[in-house]
């Protein structure tokens, strides 16, 4: 590509050592002060839920949540007395009086066999419908509300807002869905929620769609790219990534992998893969173990996190030939690393065949826990710049993030611009148009 600049790409066969790519919850609080946004009384919210995980930032912090949740009945026929001893423990409360746990509570019942998930509820098409969606998003917009930790501890202590706006998004291939996607964040929602060693908080808020646009929807993709070229207080800081540049976005997530692409700020082709996603990495390594345990030992997909933090280690017992029973533990690290080195290449493979060779592309972002796994092998094999999407050296902790992040800044981001286009602007606009009225006003007495 003529007069194009291109990273040095090493021969090396090998990668990077990379990152555990297991999710958990972790809670990060901050204090983003947008001054319009102030003025104006209105809350900015970005909710990103990805099968994996559940990411939300606002003014008030960032934080990420397995996207697990589990019914666990009604209120009253619960002890949840031994509940609460870690402080990132949440369990939700509905209308109906209906107990759920959320994300590493959620992982626990299923790991211990109380419990079991349905897989299409929470990775097929129509999850978007599921009352599960339901209290995922309900979740992030309550965390999302919350100023700090120790507000969870004040008596009669709520958590409610009268005036959200708030961005999500979709996979690229789904775009269609958009309509559907609103209207299950619309509407009153009431419920209680409980994190660590609180006592059970009300929430409530109200999204609406009628004379004025509570809820943006924009493909997840597209949030990354927003993530870099835009900042927290809505303003261009990148014009190159959405005007002049050529752009390719590797979204990679658990259950989809979008491609979005944008030429010189005008999308073109894109789309999204499932067969080359993280879920299938798991599934593949779920097999792997099974023969390396000689059939013994069968761990199910949702458990595989479980054993990342377990130093990539699988327990498993086996009986010898006098009876005697024996404890091993199975290393699949190399086995997952394997399927990551497998999958990576099928993705890689496919995008040179839709993007010609990335002959005519500047950038590959790579984004989401899947994007980041995946990145040191495009950084590899892709004859162009590839990046992760992240920023990590801001003097203002709120303006960092890492690739798993991105979306819901780039939704952030994004909506806080639009916002500010939106609302901010009409204001002045009005607050002027005031002023020159009441100076009119005091003239024509003076005259009089």
């Amino acid at each position: 590509m003529e007069g194009k600049s291109v990273v040095n790409k090493s021969v090396d066969n090998n990668v990077k050592e990379r990152k555990k790519i297991s999710t958990k919850t972790a809670f990060d609080f901050h204090n983003l002060i947008i001054p319009f946004l102030k003025e104006l009384n209105i809350k900015a919210v970005a909710i990103d839920i990805g099968y994996n995980g559940l990411k939300v930032y606002s003014i008030y912090g960032r934080h990420l949540v397995p996207s697990l949740p589990i019914k666990m009945g009604k209120a009253n026929r619960l002890d949840i007395s031994t509940i609460g001893s870690n402080p990132t423990d949440i369990l939700y409360k509905d209308e109906n009086d209906f107990v759920w746990f959320i994300g590493d509570l959620a992982k626990e019942m299923i790991d211990s066999g109380k419990k079991t998930y349905n897989y299409d509820i929470l990775y097929g098409r129509n999850r978007t419908t599921t009352p599960e969606y339901k209290v995922l998003l309900r979740t992030g917009m309550a965390l999302s509300l919350i100023e700090n930790m120790d507000n969870l501890k004040k008596p009669n202590y709520k958590i409610t807002s009268d005036n959200l706006k708030v961005m999500t998004g979709l996979p690229e291939d789904w775009m269609n869905d958009k309509d559907k996607l609103i209207n299950v964040f619309s509407g009153s929602h009431k419920f209680s929620i409980k994190i660590g060693n609180s006592g059970w908080i009300p929430v409530s808020f109200e999204l609406n769609q009628t004379s004025e646009k509570d809820v943006f929807v924009m493909s997840q993709p597209k949030g990354t790219i927003f993530s870099l070229a835009t900042s927290v207080y809505g303003e261009i800081i990148k014009p190159e990534l959405l005007l002049t540049n050529n752009v390719l976005v590797f979204d990679g997530g658990f259950g989809t992998n979008d491609i979005y692409y944008m030429k010189k700020g005008q999308k073109a082709s894109s789309t999204s893969f499932t067969d080359n996603a993280m879920f299938e990495v798991y599934k593949a390594t779920c097999s792997d173990i099974l023969e390396g345990t000689k059939n013994l030992r069968e761990v199910r997909v949702y458990e595989i996190d479980k054993y990342i933090e377990s130093n990539y280690t699988v327990p498993y017992q086996e009986t010898d030939d006098k009876g005697k029973l024996n404890k091993y533990t199975f290393d699949f690290k190399e086995a997952i690393d394997k399927n990551i080195e497998e999958f990576a290449g099928d993705a890689f493979e496919r995008m040179s065949n839709l993007y010609e060779g990335f002959q005519d592309v500047d950038y590959v972002i790579c984004t989401g826990g899947t994007g980041e796994a995946y990145h040191p092998h495009f950084e590899r094999d892709i004859p162009t710049n590839v990046i992760l999407a992240e920023n990590l050296d801001s003097k203002n902790p709120a303006e960092n993030f890492t690739p798993v992040y991105s979306n819901a800044i780039g939704f952030f981001c994004n909506l806080v611009g639009t916002l500010k286009k939106l609302y901010y602007k009409n204001s002045r606009e009005n607050e002027a148009v005031k002023e020159v009225a009441s100076t009119s006003e005091k003239t024509e007495k003076v005259k009089k």
